[in-house]
């Protein structure tokens, strides 16, 4: 009955539907997003590494919106959480809280290291700090894990700015410069 009054909807099978046609298009612009973010990474098609101006004008504006798109299937999972586990949710609306704001910087962190993208984490940054200031008076563990998360985020994004353009930044962090006592890559002669 949840679904049928969210979707705004008495009859069963309408409601079947629109859920259908939610989701298959929530995986559409999933697929499209990470296909053109994959495309946009890869370079020019003769090989060559897109110039700045490149990197500028299309990575900039997809990583923007992959942040956001992050973001917004976060809280698009917690509104649907809340609805469909009504009476059978096993967290509270704040715990959900909670664990969607860790995946939120853990999402962050993958893109920051691995794809050594600043904007993705300083998007979950901006996203943090709205939601501190919606949930300020509402909810103290909300806010203190936002602020938590706005600060991770923060640091993700100045390290995968650091490893944009010095991929050794972090070299001394490395687990195989610990047990080894070199560098990676670091020639022994």
């Amino acid at each position: 009955p949840h679904v049928r009054i969210s979707l705004k909807t008495k009859d069963l099978a309408v409601a079947r539907l629109k859920r259908d046609a939610y989701i298959a298009a929530d995986d559409l612009l999933w697929a499209s997003l990470l296909v053109i973010y994959i495309l946009a990474r890869r370079g020019n098609v003769d090989g060559r590494l897109p110039s700045q101006w490149q990197k500028l004008v299309i990575q900039v504006p997809f990583s923007v919106y992959l942040g956001w798109v992050s973001v917004a299937a976060l809280a698009n999972f917690a509104v649907w959480a809340n609805r469909s586990w009504h009476s059978g949710n096993p967290f509270s609306d704040r715990s959900w809280a909670v664990i969607l704001l860790i995946v939120g910087v853990a999402i962050a962190a993958a893109f920051a290291l691995f794809a050594r993208d600043a904007i993705v984490p300083l998007v979950t940054v901006w996203a943090y700090v709205a939601i501190v200031q919606q949930q300020w008076s509402a909810s103290t563990l909300v806010v203190v894990v936002a602020v938590i998360g706005a600060i991770a985020a923060a640091a993700l994004t100045v390290a995968a700015w650091s490893l944009r353009f010095n991929p050794d930044a972090f070299a001394d962090f490395s687990p195989r410069r610990r047990r080894t006592g070199s560098t990676p890559g670091a020639s022994s002669g």
